[in-house]
């Protein structure tokens, strides 16, 4: 299977970020809706001479240990927008429609966001940074079901 650069490159950071594998494999997944096996990212490190990931998280970890400091443990800038897109993606994954085409990107945008504005609370700006996240994120799930021919969950929808 050929992976797009983006993906790839968004590994690689990860990566030399000092995640752990199982950490990039699953982030891919969220953000790509895609796979990525384990051999698969132990052989693009390895080919492509990528630095160790447990190195760099030693250092990582030995740098962002000050909770006294604004973002000092996890070393997410906006904690909030964060949490926000990870619930969006994770609601949008959940939809019923969302592997279908019954419904609209944008109505599914709509009762994410929903869901997102009962959980969190966010500002407007976060609602507003989100809408063309989600857009993309649909588009994405519905192209890799496209690509891997999934089968429909709706038992009204024939799978032939």
């Amino acid at each position: 299977m050929a992976y797009d650069t983006q993906l790839k490159e968004h590994a690689r950071k990860l990566w030399e970020e000092g995640f752990r594998p199982e950490e990039v494999i699953s982030t891919i997944r969220d953000y790509y809706s895609c796979t990525l096996g384990d051999k698969t990212l132990r052989r693009w490190a390895q080919t492509e001479d990528w630095e160790d990931w447990r190195q760099a998280r030693k250092d990582r970890l030995g740098q962002h240990q000050d909770p006294s400091v604004v973002n000092g443990v996890s070393g997410i800038q906006d904690p909030i927008l964060h949490l926000c897109s990870v619930f969006a993606r994770r609601k949008v994954r959940e939809h019923q429609n969302t592997h279908g085409t019954g419904e609209s990107r944008v109505q599914i945008t709509n009762n994410v966001l929903m869901d997102v504005a009962t959980e969190y609370e966010p500002t407007p700006s976060i609602i507003e940074y989100l809408k063309p996240e989600i857009m993309t994120y649909i588009s994405k799930l519905r192209e890799s079901d496209q690509e891997t021919g999934s089968l429909s969950l709706d038992p009204y929808i024939s799978n032939t």
